[in-house]
């Protein structure tokens, strides 16, 4: 092999070698960062506390629940991104919304679900919707639905 085709081959593979260094490392840094959903429930009292922590800040937020028709919701505290949402409910399905949320990382919501004596329920979270200062979705890393029984111990 002559000097001259030893150096256009290494110059290929040292080109070839950056050019997959770059790809890679645009790859890693694109790659979205997800939002974590935690939603612990004390069964015996109802208490819950959804709690989100985004990568980003969150601008709008949108929190979906399917508790019984037999529940009654009590105190509601929402903090972070998720103060002063507004909650709707049709049936069974019980939504918090915030439209123009203050971009916040962090955001929960604590209700107190309470039951007619001696009954059970099954509350769902369906879903946790977040969107970013420029309007884009935020991904979640929890999947959903997420079911959690309450009621007095067996």
């Amino acid at each position: 092999m002559s000097k001259k085709t030893m150096r256009v081959n290494w110059w290929l593979i040292f080109g070839l070698s950056l050019a997959l260094v770059m790809v890679a490392t645009i790859l890693v840094i694109s790659r979205p960062q997800q939002a974590k959903v935690t939603f612990p429930l004390d069964s015996g009292t109802g208490q819950s506390s959804l709690k989100i922590s985004s990568p980003t800040g969150v601008s709008a937020a949108q929190v979906k629940l399917d508790i019984s028709e037999a529940a009654t919701i009590g105190d509601t505290h929402l903090s972070g991104f998720l103060t002063g949402s507004t909650h709707l409910s049709q049936g069974r399905e019980h939504r918090w919304f915030q439209l123009s949320a203050n971009n916040d990382k962090e955001g929960s919501l604590a209700i107190v679900i309470e039951l007619p004596e001696g009954t059970t329920c099954v509350v769902t979270l369906l879903g946790v919707d977040l969107k970013d200062s420029r309007g884009s979705a935020i991904p979640i890393a929890t999947s959903f639905p997420i079911h959690v029984t309450i009621g007095p111990a067996p």
